[in-house]
């Protein structure tokens, strides 16, 4: 019995089981560095939350609105007990809310990265222009007979996601008159706040029909995100930055843009048309993308107008931790390929290696994936990956020539090392192509040690 069980523990087929086994048992050391690749992506996104909020957070604002109160009277109607009917009027105020007929935005930011600890995240302060016009014409046009509204009460609310992301207000005028702003939306609940100021329209019954004009420019700041809701008639709007990687995304994508390595400029040009958004309402008549507000008897924008925010988001585009998370994908292969690279030379060169002397050889290569984690919060991680890929082939190469007696065969294993390195390498490199290298070279490895191993008889002993 004890030959038999000797026979089959010295056979080629055996060891190869156990080498199956092992490579199994090592996915455990893995799973432990893939999660602590994703321990380090969440403090890096905690630590980039923290900054961006001290920083402002996303400029996420709304293209002037003008509130313009009314009065709307109301009968209501009352039967007593004997059936006999009477009426009774009282007046019950409200808001009529109007876009601007022409907006113009324009955005001039000044960019970098702000630091706190190995973590950071792209800061930016700039100036907000916003000019544009409202058409007196308009107001009253559109309220039924038993409204009323007061334009020489309009204000003028300009809604922010954030009030932080408000520094200063530098110019603000309302045809030649200038204007004063005050924290609040005045109702609007389109964002969480914004700023508003009392802007005095033309009465409805004046003589006047030209454009009531606005310009102003507010000092601005914030973090990684600027997002605007184009709510004019008809609206242009120009971003520039000096940042060389902005990400376009939302209602619509620019018209024109420029990107290059000092920074980037876009254009975009859209009409209520096409983002679907309304020119003007109340609690009454709004359309089914507003909600009315029980609370302040006017008009908000609920969560899902989110989609017709027009966003640039700056980004830093190699985010080292995805690259590692990447990499740790394909970690399998870094455990397989030196295993049967050992095992062929047990069996090509007729040495005999110990299974402990395989672990430690995959866990060199497990020990890869932390270095690359380790230096890519300090260096790039291209230099990352060839610092901790030689280190980790060196080392490989030295104990493999040593464990088989400083024979030079030893040193095969250096460049089928470099050979899977490389691979990795440009798979990680090429994202659009990721799987189709990474599925090709698996298929090319698997072919190889079919082809290698064809006339191996793992029945015979070792």
């Amino acid at each position: 019995m004890k030959k038999l069980i000797s026979n089959i523990t010295e056979t080629q087929g055996f060891k190869a089981l156990i080498l199956i086994v092992l490579t199994l048992v090592m996915l455990a050391p893995l799973s432990m560095v893939r999660s602590l690749i994703t321990e380090r992506a969440w403090r890096a996104s905690e630590v980039k939350q923290e900054i961006s909020s001290a920083a402002g957070g996303t400029l996420r604002f709304s293209g002037p609105v003008l509130k313009v109160p009314g009065i709307r009277r109301i009968e209501k109607v009352y039967v007593s007990s004997e059936g006999r009917t009477t009426s009774e009027f009282h007046d019950e105020e409200f808001s009529q809310w109007y876009t601007p007929e022409n907006l113009n935005i324009k955005i001039i930011l000044d960019t970098e990265n702000k630091y706190r600890g190995i973590f950071y995240t792209p800061v930016f302060t700039g100036s907000l222009y916003l000019e544009g016009s409202f058409l007196p014409e308009k107001i009253g046009a559109d309220t039924a007979d038993n409204e009323k509204l007061f334009p020489e009460q309009a204000e003028l609310v300009i809604p922010f996601f954030n009030q932080k992301g408000i520094k200063n207000v530098e110019t603000a005028l309302w045809q030649d008159a200038g204007l004063s702003f005050l924290p609040g939306d005045r109702g609007l609940g389109l964002d969480s706040g914004g700023i508003y100021s009392l802007s005095p329209v033309q009465s409805e019954t004046g003589e006047s029909d030209l454009p009531v004009k606005f310009n102003i420019i507010i000092a601005v700041g914030g973090a990684e995100t600027v997002a605007f809701l184009p709510l004019g008639t008809v609206n242009r709007a120009e971003i520039q930055g000096n940042w060389p990687s902005p990400s376009f995304s939302g209602l619509c994508l620019p018209d024109n843009h420029v990107i290059t390595e000092t920074g980037f400029s876009a254009e975009w040009n859209c009409s209520s048309l096409s983002s679907g958004l309304p020119v003007s309402w109340n609690e009454k008549t709004a359309p089914g993308n507003l909600a009315y507000n029980e609370y302040s008897a006017d008009c908000y924008y609920p969560e899902d107008t989110s989609t017709s925010y027009i966003r640039t988001d700056l980004i830093n585009v190699h985010d080292h931790y995805e690259q590692n998370e990447r990499a740790a994908k394909y970690a399998v292969l870094f455990i397989l390929i030196p295993f049967i690279t050992l095992f062929m030379f047990e069996h090509f060169f007729n040495r005999k290696i110990h299974i402990i002397q395989y672990i430690l050889a995959g866990t060199a290569n497990i020990i890869f994936f932390l270095l690359l984690l380790s230096f890519s919060e300090h260096i790039s991680f291209n230099l990352s990956y060839l610092v901790s890929s030689a280190a980790v082939t060196l080392m490989l190469g030295l104990y493999t020539y040593s464990v088989l007696g400083k024979d030079k065969k030893a040193w095969y294993i250096t460049p089928v090392m470099i050979s899977v390195y490389l691979f990795l390498f440009i798979t990680l490199q090429s994202e659009d192509w990721a799987l189709l290298i990474g599925s090709s070279g698996v298929f090319a490895i698997t072919g190889f040690l079919m082809f290698v191993t064809r006339k191996i008889d793992f029945y015979q002993s070792r």
